[in-house]
């Protein structure tokens, strides 16, 4: 556990003096402490445990409405499990491409941020109308608004994993599909996962 945190606090530390994008209370002298890199670290710990029972508590919910979907899902792992001498191994989890379409289906209709705040910058006039942005300006990002469009999702009350699929059942524009945020402040969760496929642990 301490590796684990030596490695997401060397990250969190990298990620913040990265950080090229101007904020509107960015001071040039700004600086963070040990302390609170320690804090952000926690706070990885915390929110990983939350968000991870919360999505699974939906998917479990949703699957016990729909015996079908809890039938193919059970059969996949199923297959997996004898496949890999009945051990759920790193390279087995890659092969539940059924339960990965439902964990995102979970994820689109029940996002655990409804609402993605973002503030703007600099000045942005937004194409194809009269509208410009200031800057300073808080803008909201419903993602549960675009997560139950049917302009993007085809009856979006129902759960429907197979909508996942390579070639889904709608063409979706990007940023249609939010739940962990989008851009330079998308979930570090998901940065940090990319970063640890670069690592090889070994026992020693």
């Amino acid at each position: 556990m301490v590796f684990l945190e030596k490695i997401l606090c060397i990250y969190f530390c990298k990620c913040v003096t990265s950080n090229n994008i101007d904020a509107p209370d960015q001071k040039s002298n700004a600086s963070i402490t040990d302390d609170e890199i320690v804090a952000e670290c926690f706070l990885f710990f915390a929110a990983g445990y939350d968000t991870s029972a919360t999505t699974l508590s939906y998917a479990a919910y949703e699957l016990a409405r729909q015996p079908d979907i809890q039938e193919k899902i059970r059969q996949e792992i199923k297959k997996v499990l004898e496949k890999y001498n009945n051990k759920m191994t790193y390279d087995g989890l890659g092969e539940l491409v059924y339960a990965e379409k439902v964990i995102y289906e979970t994820l689109r209709k029940y996002p655990l941020v409804p609402t993605i705040s973002r503030v703007c910058t600099k000045a942005y006039k937004v194409p194809g109308s009269d509208l410009t942005i200031d800057k300073g300006t808080v803008v909201k990002i419903s993602a549960m608004g675009l997560h139950m469009d049917a302009e993007y999702y085809r009856n979006p009350e129902v759960f429907n994993p197979d909508r996942f699929d390579g070639d889904g059942d709608i063409k979706k524009p990007d940023f249609t599909f939010l739940p962990f945020g989008e851009g330079p402040r998308i979930c570090i969760a998901l940065i940090v996962l990319q970063r640890t496929q670069n690592f090889q642990f070994i026992k020693t």
